[in-house]
């Protein structure tokens, strides 16, 4: 109970495929979301979810739709808040956060291309509070990996972009600055990578896949200590991301 928790919903799959083959489809219907939410209470046991994510969006329902059914689901105290996860930037802004959008959910690391950068700073700009999912950039940025891995067809990163081979300089220059940093402060580079993510200015949260005890306690240790402005600024430069959000 002393855990904020958030969930999401609006994608389908056909499970018994296993993660990396599975056919997956996108629905945001109301009959769907309000049964999903109430799928999602009943596993996690709780009476109202305090922050609901919509995945993605779908083609045939619109937007207007889709905040209806979260307003209904509000309503009826199935939910605390509600936000949007993978939606066009211009459709978000469009609504603004006067139809009760509360969050808005994106992939960020140090390693995200202008584009995405450049959405992130205008949902910032807007009010919305920016959860960044893929932090360590599903792997990566934890310096596990190198130009050479490969991946097998039931692992879902042998289709990432960002392993490919051409992409590789950049991350390794990258991984090079991540690894300097966390020898001399006695971190590992998942550490720094997650902390700068933090200190980024681009969101105000990181979403962390977790697989380990271990790596419990990695992420429980990131509140006590920050990046100096010089490093945070040394990896942003590194990962040819603006400065102009870097918050020290």
């Amino acid at each position: 109970h002393d855990a904020f928790i958030i969930t999401k919903g609006g994608v389908r799959w056909e499970s018994e495929q296993g993660r990396a083959r599975a056919r997956t489809w996108c629905d945001n219907s109301p009959d769907y979301l309000a049964r999903a939410i109430e799928d999602s209470l009943r596993r996690l046991r709780i009476d109202v979810i305090p922050l609901y994510f919509v995945h993605w969006p779908d083609e045939s329902t619109s937007l207007p739709r889709v905040l209806d059914a979260l307003r209904e689901a509000r309503h009826r105290g199935r939910i605390q808040g509600y936000g949007l996860a993978n939606f066009a930037a211009e459709a978000v802004l469009e609504c603004g956060p006067a139809t009760g959008i509360e969050a808005v959910q994106a992939s960020y690391n140090l390693l995200s291309e202008d584009a995405e950068l450049e959405d992130l700073y205008r949902f910032g700009w807007a009010g919305f509070e920016r959860y960044g999912y893929g932090a360590l950039a599903q792997g990566l940025l934890t310096g596990k990996y190198g130009p050479d891995t490969r991946f097998g067809d039931d692992d879902r990163r042998h289709r990432l972009t960002q392993f490919e081979a051409e992409r590789w300089p950049r991350a390794e220059a990258l991984l090079g600055q991540l690894g300097r940093i966390a020898e001399c402060m006695g971190r590992n580079v998942a550490q720094v990578a997650l902390q700068a993510a933090r200190q980024s200015g681009f969101v105000e949260h990181v979403i962390v896949g977790i697989k380990s005890p271990e790596q419990v306690h990695d992420l429980c240790g990131l509140g006590g200590w920050r990046l100096a402005e010089g490093d945070l600024r040394a990896l942003m430069n590194a990962a040819r991301q603006p400065a102009r959000t870097v918050a020290g």
